[in-house]
């Protein structure tokens, strides 16, 4: 209220103890999804490795494809993204390609 109104010396006896809530009941989640190992190697030399995203759909109302993005990749490096199977439990292929020549 100060920031909006400064000049205001007091807020207005309407606004006097009121404090503004909202609340919602706790939604189950549409999915989960979960790669099939912790971390991902590219072997020196190979130039290409691959991993797979597993995805369970946990609400039949949720028929979308899951969308497989890498945003912060290095430079370099590209990601090819292939669905396997559909319906409530369906797998992505990630098939990671990069420079031979990496450090």
């Amino acid at each position: 209220m100060r920031v909006l109104r400064p000049t205001l010396s007091y807020p207005p006896a309407w606004i006097d103890g009121i404090v503004c809530l909202a609340t919602a009941p706790e939604l189950p989640p549409f999915y989960t999804a979960a790669s099939d190992r912790a971390s991902v190697l590219l072997p020196r030399g190979s130039g290409q490795t691959e991993f797979i995203v597993k995805l369970e759909r946990k609400s039949d109302q949720f028929k979308d494809p899951l969308q497989v993005t890498f945003p912060d990749a290095p430079a370099g490096f590209t990601f090819e993204v292939k669905r396997n199977g559909n319906g409530p439990m369906e797998t992505y292929q990630v098939i990671v390609k990069a420079p031979k020549d990496l450090p």
